[in-house]
């Protein structure tokens, strides 16, 4: 926001002002994410195993969707002010939340935990 400021006392009018998180942050953010959905399958997994009295084999056709509500927005956009214009209120700003998401979903074989359990046709 000091740069706005600054840019305000130099005679520009700030037309909009957009943000995103860099990215280096927001692809930290989407291999957390990826990780926590990953994890979040195994335990799906798991409670599936558990009530059906079998275990997980092996996974197959992981697949992974990483998507982030970061998106490249058009940069500030400055006007030059007429020299007469009247003072500029001090720039202000609004916090918003950036959305970053990723969904883990796979194809998970179950076998049996006993020798003695009967495969189903």
């Amino acid at each position: 926001m000091g740069l706005v400021a600054r840019l305000q006392t130099l005679g520009l009018a700030i037309g909009n002002l957009y943000w995103q998180v860099s990215t280096d942050h927001a692809e930290k953010a989407r291999r957390a994410a990826t990780i926590t959905a990953l994890k979040n399958l195994q335990a799906e997994a798991t409670d599936v195993t558990a009530t059906l009295g079998m275990a997980v084999d092996y996974y197959q056709f992981i697949r992974l969707d990483g998507r982030s509500g970061v998106f490249p927005l058009p940069g500030v956009r400055m006007n030059a002010a007429v020299a007469m214009a009247p003072a500029m209120p001090p720039p202000n700003a609004t916090p918003d939340q950036q959305n970053i998401t990723a969904e883990a979903s796979a194809d998970v074989l179950l076998r049996p935990t006993t020798p003695d359990h009967k495969d189903h046709p």
